[in-house]
């Protein structure tokens, strides 16, 4: 797999909203899908959480009580909302329609290679691979 896929945030801290556990997820990634990111100042002393949680409004929190909510994103969040249109994979554009195995086989072989963009592109900060339905 491609260095962004072998990486592992296994930091968790519970949504302030829903209280299921969440994965911590990199200011790049805060960044990447934030509407306006100049108008929000990172803190290197914070520590930034992704909820996947259908049911919970939040999409990013931090431990010292920031929160947002999917107004604020340029980028829909498919894992919150996984309709036909959504995208599960976010760095090759499939959307959950589209996610059959050929697609799945291609992001595979596009992860081997390198070329994807995850810790980024994807809203979870982690691989693309994870959300893909079974």
């Amino acid at each position: 797999m491609s260095e962004c896929c072998a990486t592992s945030r296994s930091h968790k801290l519970d949504c302030p909203y829903c209280q299921q556990p969440c994965s911590a997820v990199g200011v790049e990634t805060l960044c990447y899908h934030l509407k306006q990111p100049w108008q929000w100042q990172a803190n290197e002393h914070v520590s930034y959480y992704f909820c996947d949680h259908k049911d919970c409004a939040v999409i990013y929190f931090s431990d010292k009580g920031e929160t947002w909510q999917q107004a604020e994103l340029r980028t829909h969040v498919g894992v919150k909302q996984p309709e036909p249109d959504a995208l599960v994979c976010y760095c090759f554009g499939v959307h959950y329609a589209e996610a059959n195995v050929a697609a799945r086989d291609y992001v595979i072989a596009q992860t081997k290679s390198g070329s994807c963009a995850c810790t980024t592109h994807n809203p979870s900060g982690r691989c693309c691979l994870k959300d893909f339905p079974r």
